[in-house]
């Protein structure tokens, strides 16, 4: 199901009654501004070479630490859906993007736990935050409930990862090699 963005808000808000309304109204503010990167002209044609370059060049300038975070956080987002769209034809939707900046928000002050419905997109949603975190020059370790799950992950979004210069591998015995990569998936 597709949800416009003040349905899927109202949803949220019925879920969820701690959260607050700033809160609300900020999480709308950044799916507005994701959603206005994504059809921004200057990103449309962007192919592989092109993302790769926007992250040395001006990943670098979006402030993820200053008071324009929620704005940058946004932005980032937008270009993750538009190398998946490039990648793999579609873009993130909603209620992924949702998840994601939930995901963020929380990060910043104590962690959370989000339930996700079968067929909802959590591995694209795990790589999204895999590219946030990788970005920021964290170690991403991705635990998977078996190695099949592991291996396919590893492989199915290593193009995307490359888009923004990282690398992905699995763990599937003792070898070291593996950590070598930004993003390691294992189970």
């Amino acid at each position: 199901i597709f949800l416009k963005i003040p349905e899927l808000l109202q949803n949220l808000e019925k879920l969820n009654p701690k959260l607050s309304k700033p809160i609300i109204t900020q999480l709308e503010n950044q799916l507005m501004l994701v959603n206005l990167t994504m059809k921004n002209h200057k990103y449309q044609n962007f192919k592989k070479k092109d993302f790769q370059e926007w992250t040395y060049k001006d990943f670098p300038n979006l402030n993820l630490n200053e008071e324009n975070f929620n704005e940058s956080i946004s932005i980032l987002i937008g270009m993750i859906s538009l190398a998946i769209c490039c990648e793999y034809g579609y873009y993130l939707r909603n209620s992924q993007i949702l998840s994601i900046l939930l995901f963020i928000e929380k990060e910043k002050q104590y962690g959370l736990i989000e339930e996700i419905s079968p067929g909802e997109g959590k591995s694209l949603i795990i790589c999204s935050l895999g590219i946030y975190f990788g970005l920021r020059k964290k170690k991403i370790d991705i635990f998977c409930e078996n190695l099949f799950l592991a291996q396919r992950d590893s492989f199915t979004y290593a193009a995307i990862y490359a888009y923004f210069n990282l690398t992905t591998s699995y763990l599937e015995n003792s070898s070291t090699e593996p950590y070598k990569c930004d993003i390691l998936y294992s189970s």
